[in-house]
Parts: C-alpha cells; structure tokens; sequence
C-alpha cells in the first residue's frame, strides 16, 4: 500500500478523533442550517432529545438578532468533562459572536449542545 493511501485511509480517522474539528463542524451546520447533518452527528439520546424538525426552532433562538453567519472566529477551546470534550465555538455573526459549548462523545458524535454566551459586536 502506497503512503498516499496510507494517508487517505487516516485522514478521516484523524478527524472523527479531532472533538475540536467536530465542534467546528457540527456549530457550522446549526449555523448554516445543515440540520440533517448535524442531527446525525448525534449520539442517540440528543436524538431522543432533541429531534431534527426542532433544530430549526432552537437555531432561531440562540441566532435571534445576531444578523448573517459569518464563519467561526478563532480555535474551538476544548477540555475534558466527564469522559467528554466540551468544545467552546466562537460563532461570528453580522451584529455579535456567539458562542456555543458542544460535547463530543468517545466516538465523535455530539453528545451535548449549550449556549455560554453571546457578545455584541462594537459598532
């Protein structure tokens, strides 16, 4: 097996076990209104809790007011909390940043989903 194959096969291996590329991607598709491919992302109990004709509701909520996505500011900070990765994403917005905690499982799946907080933007 050549080493380009070699690194193809690792390539995805090396991102599922990356919780700080997984934030960034999960908080991309709440953000972008990817609801069926975050809804996947998740570990069986955010499905029972939290189903995917409800992630449009709960995007307008946590969203409301902070204008057009702009893209994610900045490195997600993880840290280890209970056998998780609890990833802070800075999601920038038109009018504020808002910033998520989402948990990443063992297996790379989103395990949890919270607001910490949102920031005006100075005008």
């Amino acid at each position: 097996m050549s080493s380009l194959s070699l690194l193809l096969l690792w390539i995805p291996f090396a991102i599922q076990s990356d919780p700080a590329a997984l934030s960034r991607a999960a908080a991309s598709e709440l953000a972008t209104s990817e609801y069926p491919a975050l809804y996947a992302r998740f570990t069986p109990q955010m499905q029972m809790a939290l189903s995917e004709e409800a992630l449009p509701m709960l995007a307008a909520q946590l969203f409301a007011g902070a204008g057009e996505f702009e893209g994610i500011e900045g490195e997600p900070a993880c840290q280890a909390v209970q056998g998780l990765s609890a990833c802070v994403v800075p999601l920038g917005f038109e009018a504020s940043v808002v910033s998520l905690r989402i948990a990443i499982d063992g297996e790379g799946r989103v395990a949890g989903l919270f607001l910490v907080g949102t920031t005006p933007r100075e005008e």
